[in-house]
């Protein structure tokens, strides 16, 4: 099985634009994360893009700019790439209540199977996204809970 590596750079209409995974964007702090989002939707457009809410949630910025430097990269003639190939979890920024997720773009209110690629795909290679997504889960809950935007 090859590894994918996705690109770190992409060139849109003349102008290098650096591509993030997103790892590195998890780690970045809300203001960064917010300025990287206004300069992606000044250089493209936002004309050209769906609307940027960098008031929203952290997950759905951070949604916004993977889905972006995706569209960047077909732009581009990177290839049709996908936020989850740039490391982003399936179901990232997903909302559960009561089982079943709140629609977001590939959800869409089914119920969650966390485990059922152990069932039809390949072991090991679930295991290893259900562990990435699990570790993502707690940095993003202790972040939250260290956060001091009230006091």
């Amino acid at each position: 099985m090859a590894f994918f590596r996705a690109p770190d750079t992409a060139v849109f209409e003349g102008k290098s634009v650096a591509l993030y995974t997103f790892e590195q964007l998890s780690q970045q702090p809300r203001l960064k994360l917010k300025n990287r989002a206004m300069d992606l939707r000044d250089l493209v457009g936002a004309d050209r893009l769906p609307a940027l809410t960098t008031t929203g949630s952290i997950e759905a910025v951070t949604r916004w700019i993977m889905d972006t430097q995706c569209a960047l990269c077909r732009a581009s003639g990177l290839g049709d790439l996908t936020p989850e190939m740039f490391g982003m979890p399936a179901d990232y920024g997903a909302i559960e209540d009561g089982g079943l997720l709140h629609p977001t773009s590939k959800t869409m209110g089914r119920p969650r199977q966390p485990m059922q690629d152990l069932v039809q795909g390949n072991p090991s290679e679930a295991i290893a996204v259900y562990e990435a997504a699990t570790a993502a889960a707690a940095a993003t809950r202790a972040r939250n809970q260290s956060s001091n935007i009230f006091g």
